[in-house]
């Protein structure tokens, strides 16, 4: 993950807050718990993970385009295949 992070860090890819994110998001949970000898010792350490990841999660999709929806079918038109191949 360090790796990735110094990576996107040198080439400036990605939202600023997206990469702050992601190495606290390291830094705090990540780097401790990869070692066997540590273990979430609480449900507090557990939620501040649980957290952590969310807001890691809500910049990231805060990035991602809004793609407009697909139109729908003009009249006349044949339905889309159902998951058999067959259409309706």
């Amino acid at each position: 993950m360090g790796d990735f992070l110094n990576e996107m860090e040198q080439k400036k890819f990605g939202d600023e807050k997206v990469r702050a994110a992601l190495k606290d998001l390291k830094n705090l949970h990540r780097n401790p718990l990869i070692h066997p000898e540590h273990t979430i010792a609480d449900a507090h350490e557990a939620i501040a993970l649980m957290n952590s990841i969310h807001v890691v999660m809500v910049h990231m999709l805060k990035e991602i385009p809004v793609v407009a929806p697909a139109s729908e079918p003009q009249a006349g038109s044949l339905p889309a295949p159902n998951s058999q191949g067959e259409r309706a």
